[in-house]
């Protein structure tokens, strides 16, 4: 079997806003809520490579509902998106905070390279210029959720280094190690997921995710912390008539051993919708339980960083060399 994700009824809109952790499902960063109170113009050193730190930034630009508009290497700029800034605030696995309308402009984000206390890393300088009414005060939360990310994710793709390896594999003759069903793995989105850029006439969209802590058995690291995990989106549906939101079901297939095999998942698993407006969609993912207030014909935003803890699904046996 493979984690999927599946639809539950939509509640009572008393209800409003709720967000029940069991274990096996975290917010992006531990944090399911983004509040856009601090400062529009700040900057912070991120212990992190350049390339990498900005990488973060990136993923993190939906989270305070911004697109990147320009790249010029050390400086990039982003434009408010008024449907992301709706979803942010509308569906499961979006971001709340300041009511009303978003304060439209630009974010200008410039990147220079330092060393603090002994650590390499990367200043990041956010400031924001609007357009328009609105206090505009991303840089602050656009700051946390990159710090989050460049601490969470690795600075290693994993499309391209499957196994996670850092080190040239070792010239010892590996031995099998059993790796159990029921192994608990966790797993990460390495990008934000949005309903709103799908293809609109595909029947599926693979997604590519990481582990993001060593998995060991018999005392060894059989799976890396930065491995591939795969996904996918499946059973596709676009908005629907009276103001009903997209669905997709997303299902987490597998991740990578040290040997290069794919390890199986499987687990509970749920369908992300939009929903109409007054609405409630529960959802469950994993053992975890996150909901949130939709708004009508809202797009589904899952941000980057968002992570599962999902247990392998049969028993293998994996070649490791100690």
């Amino acid at each position: 079997m493979r984690a999927r994700f599946m639809l539950f009824p939509a509640v009572p809109a008393v209800l409003m806003f709720f967000a029940i952790q069991l274990g096996a499902q975290t917010a992006p960063c531990g944090r399911s809520v983004i509040h856009m109170g601090g400062e529009k113009d700040e900057a912070r050193f991120i212990p992190a490579p350049f390339e990498h730190a900005k990488a973060s930034v990136i993923r993190a630009l939906p989270a305070v509902a911004a697109r990147p508009a320009k790249d010029e290497g050390n400086h990039l700029e982003a434009k408010i998106d008024v449907n992301l800034w709706d979803s942010l605030k509308n569906t499961a696995f979006g971001a709340g905070g300041e009511k009303g309308n978003a304060a439209i402009g630009t974010l200008h984000i410039d990147f220079a390279g330092e060393t603090k206390d002994g650590v390499a890393g990367t200043t990041v300088k956010v400031s924001f210029s609007k357009h328009g009414l609105g206090s505009g005060r991303y840089a602050t939360p656009l700051l946390d959720e990159t710090a989050c990310l460049a601490g969470l994710l690795s600075p290693n793709d994993p499309s391209v280094n499957p196994t996670g390896a850092v080190r040239p594999a070792s010239s010892s003759v590996p031995s099998d190690v059993p790796l159990a069903a029921g192994k608990p793995i966790k797993v990460a989105l390495r990008n934000y997921l949005y309903s709103g850029d799908f293809p609109k006439k595909a029947s599926s969209v693979d997604v590519v995710l990481q582990v993001i802590d060593d998995v060991q058995a018999d005392g060894v690291v059989v799976v890396r912390r930065g491995a591939l995990a795969k996904g996918k989106i499946t059973d596709l549906n676009g908005p629907k008539s009276y103001g009903r939101g997209p669905s997709f079901k997303f299902v987490v297939e597998s991740v990578t051993a040290v040997d290069g095999q794919e390890v199986p998942l499987a687990a509970d698993a749920v369908q992300e919708k939009g929903g109409t407006k007054g609405d409630v969609a529960r959802t469950i993912v994993g053992a975890g339980l996150l909901g949130g207030l939709l708004t009508k014909g809202s797009a589904v935003l899952i941000r980057a960083g968002t992570n599962w803890e999902i247990p392998t699904s049969k028993d293998v046996v994996v070649k490791v060399a100690r």
